[in-house]
């Protein structure tokens, strides 16, 4: 590790405990897992895997900052839940598909550029019926 490569930490919503081979869970306020990275530059230094607790209206995005992450890697996000993470100085960044150890890898590589709001259910979340106005994409635009 260089100088001048700074420790990240980046969390990654998963669908189970299985760490680098999880897949990727497709929404961040029903996430059962997070696999936590402690990266500098393409180097991982460290990974967790750390349960997410129950959802709760804007819960998350506290236990993403109280884990001392820099950057939440996710399928898809409420409108919401983007607003209080980077107002929390925490880099929201959806559009992740597949495994997690893929998403780290695109991360690393930069494919990723921001965050969409999504607004509709995703795949085995149901009880995920609300919807945020204006958006109708889930993830898009989230990757280069």
């Amino acid at each position: 590790m260089s100088d001048t490569e700074k420790t990240k930490k980046i969390a990654i919503t998963a669908k189970d405990d299985q760490g680098l081979e999880s897949r990727v869970n497709a929404h961040f306020g029903r996430t059962p897992f997070f696999v936590v990275v402690t990266a500098a530059g393409k180097e991982v230094l460290q990974t967790e895997i750390v349960p997410a607790g129950p959802h709760s209206q804007g819960g998350m995005p506290q236990t993403i900052q109280a884990m001392g992450v820099d950057v939440v890697l996710t399928g898809g996000m409420g409108p919401n839940a983007i607003l209080r993470l980077q107002a929390m100085g925490i880099e929201a960044l959806t559009g992740a598909r597949g495994k997690v150890a893929k998403a780290l890898n695109d991360y690393l590589d930069g494919k990723f550029s921001g965050a969409e709001a999504c607004a509709h259910p995703h795949e085995g979340e149901e009880d995920h019926s609300h919807r945020h106005p204006g958006q109708n994409r889930c993830g898009g635009g989230g990757r280069r």
